[in-house]
């Protein structure tokens, strides 16, 4: 009984120091993770919310998960919180003034545009009639000056004859106004859309 009660002792202190050593372990990862500066939830607030974590508050949640009644979060709850702790305090925004217009300017100014005269020598009369098609060919102009022989549209060669007519037609005094068009436009807060 003896040498029995000694193999007994012997295994108790072994299986004693075993458990002391995983005990240890745990309670230092526990004290880590509750107050490690690298890796302590009490030094990352922003996260967490609270600075006097410990180890005590550590195994209380840990108590928490471990109720039979706990849910754990899903995936889209834990992506909902990630977003909340992530959101920032935006600069105010500054209050909005609506801007004074001075109406009769805009009418002149407006009108002095629309009502300037250009010359309608050389012009193609199936553009004058249709802006949407004159813009489309002057987009098209753009795209194929001194990089296409062939239209990209209908694959048709494009003739000396056809850039001359196109030429006299989008001149000089067409494109100045269409300029200033845009410019009025962009400089009281319209975007042109063409002429």
């Amino acid at each position: 009984m003896y040498a029995e009660k000694l193999k007994v002792t012997s295994v108790y202190e072994k299986t004693r120091q075993e458990h002391k050593k995983v005990n240890d372990r745990l309670a230092k990862q526990l004290g880590d993770k509750a107050t490690d500066r690298k890796i302590g939830i009490k030094y990352k607030p922003e996260h967490f919310g609270d600075q006097n974590y410990n180890i005590q508050k550590l195994k209380t949640d840990i108590g928490k998960f471990q109720d039979a009644n706990y849910q754990l979060p899903t995936d889209e709850q834990l992506t909902q919180c990630e977003k909340l702790i992530l959101e920032k305090t935006l600069e105010p925004i500054n209050p909005f003034h609506a801007p004074t217009l001075n109406i009769s300017t805009l009418i002149d100014e407006t009108e002095i545009l629309v009502t300037k005269k250009i010359s309608e020598s050389d012009k193609i009369e199936e553009l004058v009639k249709d802006a949407i098609l004159n813009r489309w060919v002057n987009d098209g102009r753009a795209h194929h000056k001194d990089k296409r022989n062939k239209c990209a549209f209908c694959g048709n060669p494009i003739t000396e004859e056809r850039w001359s007519e196109l030429e006299r037609h989008f001149d000089k005094e067409s494109e100045q106004l269409e300029n200033d068009i845009d410019t009025f436009a962009a400089s009281h807060g319209e975007r042109s859309e063409g002429w």
